[in-house]
């Protein structure tokens, strides 16, 4: 039986706790940052995929945001809950420009790039004693430990694996997967159902 990589990562990548997490999304100042990190966690989304993010991908109603199509990805529709909405729609009323990105930089009001997520998370999560620069993989808290964290909690909420596959856009190529067709319907109501709650505030 082949072995689902992917969905177990590597067991010593680091993994904190819902309190930590909360923490982590209350360190910045900065209320785009700290969507940043929820946005991240809350839709296991990779950083690519956060950045090429438009507006009109953004469905504040329907809870659901739209990704652009990469090689990598398999589903495109992916979900969050009331709390991160609240943060999104306090984000986007203070944004005054025109820019058609949903993630801009503070300093030059453009597309967000890699480098300054990734310093985000990194500085926020040493802030909090869950990041050590040039320590071991189990000691460091990076922009992918965000998707480690989406996957790991929904499954020890009771998620179904398969649903986890597919929110996650990992491909469904094993013979389970192909009979195991998932309505989005059906996805979104164990996601809201499974997704842990952080209790912060924007």
């Amino acid at each position: 039986m082949r072995t689902y990589k992917k969905f177990y990562e590597s067991e010593s990548r680091k993994l904190i706790s819902v309190e930590d997490m909360a923490l982590l999304v209350d360190e910045p100042d900065e209320l785009v940052y700290r969507t940043i990190i929820l946005f991240l966690a809350k839709t296991g989304l990779r950083r690519n995929e956060l950045i090429t993010l438009d507006r009109e991908d953004l469905d504040l109603d329907g809870l659901t945001v739209y990704l652009k199509p990469t090689a990598k990805r398999s589903n495109r529709t992916v979900f969050f809950d009331l709390e991160t909405k609240a943060f999104l729609e306090a984000y986007l009323s203070e944004r005054s420009d025109n820019e058609k990105a949903l993630f801009v930089g503070l300093q030059n009001g453009c597309r967000i790039n890699r480098n300054v997520i990734y310093n985000v998370i990194t500085r926020s999560a040493e802030k909090n004693g869950l990041h050590v620069p040039g320590g071991h993989l189990d000691q460091k808290f990076t922009t992918h430990c965000t998707r480690h964290w989406f996957t790991t909690w929904l499954r020890r909420s009771g998620m179904d694996i398969s649903f986890i596959k597919k929110l996650r856009g990992d491909s469904m190529n094993e013979a389970v997967d192909i009979y195991n067709h998932i309505e989005l319907d059906e996805l979104k109501a164990d996601y809201l159902k499974c997704i842990p709650q952080l209790g912060v505030k924007p």
